[in-house]
């Protein structure tokens, strides 16, 4: 899936004309139509965007340049793996409450276990893994309550990345993690949830616990 696919796609489910789109993104209508075409009249090659275009896509969609992204390379890896032969397995547990302590780390409320295939452990043990419960609703529309979360344990994480951190050392919740130059922002996907910015000594409260690396819809 390209750029253009993922444009066109949110324009009908939302009922939006290239008209609508090109005024809420700030790019011209033409380039957008060859956005959706892939196709550049000029040399007939598929169109490589700039960042400045995604940043503004993404914008236009309500999402992050960083969700946008995960969403092109979602695309990508699902049809690769699809001339993959099958994986083995591994299963691993699923808490429903994760807290961080000067005690270390604490995996609390034992859900049993999860099965993930050990391509997706990319050369990691299995222990430093683990299936979160989503809870609430601020990740909306990308998590939703009840889904599982693959984190993988690490105290750090690239900014635009999905991350499971605590605050206070309180229960530990998954936002998108965004760093500045004297600050880290807390973001959800769900726009009535506004970003947590934590500046100056307050970005101490903060503690990564691990990058999300997938995510499991769970249904009733």
């Amino acid at each position: 899936m390209t750029v253009g696919d993922l444009i066109k796609a949110y324009r009908l489910e939302n009922g939006i004309s290239m008209d609508e789109f090109a005024a809420r993104s700030g790019i011209s209508k033409s380039y957008i139509s060859m956005l959706e075409k892939n196709e550049n009249p000029r040399t007939k090659l598929p169109i490589t965007p700039t960042t400045k275009t995604l940043s503004a896509v993404a914008q236009a969609m309500h999402i992050s340049v960083a969700a946008l992204m995960e969403q092109l390379h979602e695309d990508r890896d699902a049809a690769i793996l699809d001339m993959l032969p099958v994986d083995e397995t591994v299963a691993i547990p699923v808490v429903g409450m994760v807290r961080a302590g000067y005690g270390g780390l604490a995996l609390e409320c034992d859900l049993g276990t999860e099965t993930v295939g050990k391509r997706t452990l990319a050369g990691y043990h299995k222990q430093d893994f683990f299936y979160l419960v989503v809870k609430g609703d601020s990740m909306e529309p990308r998590l939703f309550e009840g889904d599982l979360v693959l984190v993988r344990r690490q105290s750090s994480v690239d900014s635009g990345s999905y991350a499971v951190v605590t605050i206070d050392e309180e229960e530990g919740v998954v936002k998108i993690v965004e760093y500045d130059k004297d600050s880290i922002s807390l973001i959800s996907q769900n726009h009535n949830y506004p970003p947590r910015v934590f500046r100056g000594e307050d970005v101490e409260r903060i503690r990564v616990i691990g990058k999300v690396i997938e995510s499991k819809s769970k249904f009733n």
